[in-house]
Protein backbone atom coordinates (compact mmCIF):
# COMPACT_ATOMS: atom_id res chain seq x y z
CA UNK A 1 0.00 0.00 0.00
CA UNK A 2 1.21 3.54 -0.96
CA UNK A 3 -0.09 6.67 -1.81
CA UNK A 4 0.09 6.81 -5.86
CA UNK A 5 1.88 10.68 -5.07
CA UNK A 6 5.45 9.83 -5.12
CA UNK A 7 5.42 13.84 -3.46
CA UNK A 8 3.32 13.86 -0.34
CA UNK A 9 3.00 17.27 0.55
CA UNK A 10 0.69 18.54 3.12
CA UNK A 11 -0.02 22.06 4.77
CA UNK A 12 -2.07 24.09 7.04
CA UNK A 13 -3.06 26.24 4.32
CA UNK A 14 -5.48 23.74 2.37
CA UNK A 15 -6.88 19.83 2.64
CA UNK A 16 -4.95 17.53 0.38
CA UNK A 17 -6.61 14.93 -1.31
CA UNK A 18 -4.55 11.76 -2.36
CA UNK A 19 -5.35 8.78 -3.93
CA UNK A 20 -4.12 5.19 -2.19
CA UNK A 21 -2.86 2.35 -4.36
CA UNK A 22 -3.53 -0.89 -2.81
CA UNK A 23 -1.82 -3.81 -4.43
CA UNK A 24 -2.84 -7.30 -3.08
CA UNK A 25 -0.34 -10.42 -4.00
CA UNK A 26 -0.99 -13.62 -3.72
CA UNK A 27 -3.77 -15.14 -0.92
CA UNK A 28 -5.15 -12.01 0.36
CA UNK A 29 -8.78 -11.66 2.33
CA UNK A 30 -11.25 -10.38 -0.16
CA UNK A 31 -12.17 -7.77 1.74
CA UNK A 32 -9.87 -5.22 4.02
CA UNK A 33 -10.71 -2.81 6.37
CA UNK A 34 -7.98 0.67 6.19
CA UNK A 35 -7.05 2.65 8.71
CA UNK A 36 -4.66 5.59 8.70
CA UNK A 37 -2.78 6.92 12.20
CA UNK A 38 -0.66 9.80 11.90
CA UNK A 39 1.13 11.73 14.34
CA UNK A 40 -0.29 14.43 16.23
CA UNK A 41 -0.98 17.76 14.30
CA UNK A 42 -1.89 15.38 11.06
CA UNK A 43 -4.92 13.96 10.72
CA UNK A 44 -5.83 11.50 7.53
CA UNK A 45 -9.21 10.59 6.80
CA UNK A 46 -10.07 7.73 4.65
CA UNK A 47 -13.02 7.86 1.86
CA UNK A 48 -13.88 4.21 2.76
CA UNK A 49 -12.34 2.19 5.35
CA UNK A 50 -13.55 -1.22 3.79
CA UNK A 51 -11.48 -1.91 0.30
CA UNK A 52 -12.85 -5.09 -1.57
CA UNK A 53 -10.17 -6.55 -3.52
CA UNK A 54 -12.67 -8.51 -6.03
CA UNK A 55 -13.98 -5.29 -7.56
CA UNK A 56 -11.13 -2.55 -6.55
CA UNK A 57 -12.16 1.07 -5.92
CA UNK A 58 -9.33 3.13 -5.62
CA UNK A 59 -9.49 4.93 -2.00
CA UNK A 60 -8.79 8.64 -1.09
CA UNK A 61 -7.21 10.17 1.79
CA UNK A 62 -7.87 13.57 2.87
CA UNK A 63 -5.06 15.38 4.57
CA UNK A 64 -5.20 17.90 7.67
CA UNK A 65 -2.39 19.61 9.16
CA UNK A 66 -2.80 21.94 12.46
CA UNK A 67 -1.49 25.20 12.02
CA UNK A 68 0.76 24.60 14.70
CA UNK A 69 2.72 21.56 13.27
CA UNK A 70 6.09 22.11 12.31
CA UNK A 71 7.35 21.35 8.60
CA UNK A 72 9.49 18.25 8.50
CA UNK A 73 8.62 14.77 7.16
CA UNK A 74 6.87 12.63 9.07
CA UNK A 75 5.59 8.89 8.90
CA UNK A 76 2.01 7.62 8.68
CA UNK A 77 0.83 4.14 9.45
CA UNK A 78 -1.44 2.82 6.78
CA UNK A 79 -2.92 -0.71 7.70
CA UNK A 80 -5.14 -2.87 6.01
CA UNK A 81 -6.24 -5.70 8.04
CA UNK A 82 -8.80 -8.73 7.07
CA UNK A 83 -9.07 -12.51 7.65
CA UNK A 84 -7.15 -12.22 10.64
CA UNK A 85 -3.80 -10.54 9.17
CA UNK A 86 -2.90 -6.96 8.81
CA UNK A 87 -0.72 -5.35 6.30
CA UNK A 88 1.16 -2.27 7.29
CA UNK A 89 3.09 0.15 5.37
CA UNK A 90 4.60 3.96 6.22
CA UNK A 91 4.25 6.83 3.74
CA UNK A 92 6.61 9.66 4.31
CA UNK A 93 4.49 12.86 4.05
CA UNK A 94 6.32 15.89 3.99
CA UNK A 95 4.43 18.89 5.74
CA UNK A 96 5.34 22.75 4.23
CA UNK A 97 4.36 25.92 5.44
CA UNK A 98 3.42 27.27 2.13
CA UNK A 99 1.62 24.58 -0.59
CA UNK A 100 -1.36 25.38 -3.48
CA UNK A 101 -2.85 22.60 -4.45
CA UNK A 102 -4.16 22.17 -8.15
CA UNK A 103 -7.35 20.42 -8.50
CA UNK A 104 -9.45 20.40 -12.04
CA UNK A 105 -8.94 23.93 -12.96
CA UNK A 106 -8.08 25.60 -10.07
CA UNK A 107 -5.78 26.63 -7.70
CA UNK A 108 -6.03 25.74 -3.91
CA UNK A 109 -5.96 28.75 -2.42
CA UNK A 110 -5.93 30.92 -5.23
CA UNK A 111 -4.57 33.77 -2.89
CA UNK A 112 -1.52 33.25 -0.85
CA UNK A 113 0.36 35.74 1.58
CA UNK A 114 3.90 34.48 2.87
CA UNK A 115 6.75 36.44 3.96
CA UNK A 116 9.99 37.13 2.80
CA UNK A 117 12.35 34.09 1.97
CA UNK A 118 9.31 31.67 2.04
CA UNK A 119 8.84 28.86 -0.27
CA UNK A 120 6.05 27.90 -2.08
CA UNK A 121 5.30 24.54 -3.25
CA UNK A 122 2.70 23.91 -6.06
CA UNK A 123 1.62 20.03 -6.55
CA UNK A 124 -0.67 18.74 -9.13
CA UNK A 125 -4.01 16.77 -7.84
CA UNK A 126 -5.86 15.80 -10.74
CA UNK A 127 -9.27 16.06 -10.46
CA UNK A 128 -11.40 14.74 -13.26
CA UNK A 129 -10.14 14.87 -16.35
CA UNK A 130 -12.24 16.52 -19.27
CA UNK A 131 -12.08 18.68 -22.31
CA UNK A 132 -10.90 21.75 -20.07
CA UNK A 133 -8.41 20.17 -17.91
CA UNK A 134 -6.35 17.50 -19.92
CA UNK A 135 -3.93 16.81 -16.65
CA UNK A 136 -0.88 19.15 -17.10
CA UNK A 137 -0.72 22.80 -15.46
CA UNK A 138 2.33 24.90 -15.94
CA UNK A 139 3.27 28.04 -13.35
CA UNK A 140 3.93 31.05 -15.35
CA UNK A 141 4.42 34.56 -13.14
CA UNK A 142 2.71 37.56 -15.06
CA UNK A 143 5.00 41.11 -15.87
CA UNK A 144 8.11 39.02 -13.75
CA UNK A 145 11.46 37.60 -14.49
CA UNK A 146 10.87 34.65 -12.05
CA UNK A 147 11.26 31.32 -13.33
CA UNK A 148 8.40 28.98 -14.92
CA UNK A 149 7.77 26.14 -13.47
CA UNK A 150 8.10 22.74 -15.81
CA UNK A 151 4.53 21.16 -16.95
CA UNK A 152 3.50 19.68 -14.10
CA UNK A 153 2.08 16.11 -14.56
CA UNK A 154 -0.26 14.12 -11.92
CA UNK A 155 1.45 14.23 -8.54
CA UNK A 156 4.34 16.65 -9.75
CA UNK A 157 5.81 19.35 -7.70
CA UNK A 158 7.02 22.77 -8.20
CA UNK A 159 8.76 24.75 -5.64
CA UNK A 160 10.12 28.80 -5.42
CA UNK A 161 11.58 30.51 -2.38
CA UNK A 162 10.58 34.34 -3.10
CA UNK A 163 13.48 36.18 -1.58
CA UNK A 164 11.79 40.00 -2.78
CA UNK A 165 8.76 41.74 -1.13
CA UNK A 166 6.23 41.76 -3.56
CA UNK A 167 3.04 40.89 -5.37
CA UNK A 168 3.34 37.66 -7.79
CA UNK A 169 0.29 36.94 -9.91
CA UNK A 170 0.62 33.89 -11.96
CA UNK A 171 -1.36 31.70 -13.82
CA UNK A 172 -1.38 28.50 -16.01
CA UNK A 173 -0.18 28.19 -19.34
CA UNK A 174 -2.56 26.26 -20.59
CA UNK A 175 -5.75 27.42 -19.05
CA UNK A 176 -4.58 31.11 -19.16
CA UNK A 177 -8.65 31.90 -16.72
CA UNK A 178 -6.68 29.58 -13.98
CA UNK A 179 -4.98 31.97 -11.85
CA UNK A 180 -3.53 32.88 -8.52
CA UNK A 181 -1.47 35.43 -6.74
CA UNK A 182 1.65 35.19 -3.69
CA UNK A 183 2.00 38.40 -1.72
CA UNK A 184 5.29 38.65 -0.01
CA UNK A 185 5.58 40.80 2.83
CA UNK A 186 8.45 41.73 4.12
Amino acid sequence: MAFMAPNVLASSDVVANYTLKVTTLGNVPSTLSLAAIAPPGITVTLESSQFTTAAPTVPTASIYVDPSTSPGVYGVNVTATGGGETYSTIVNLRVVQFLVVTVGTQFLPRNITVPISSTVYWIRLNGQLNEYDFGQHEIEFVNSSLPNSPALQQWDAYSYQFTSAGDYPYYCVFHVFMRGDVVVTP
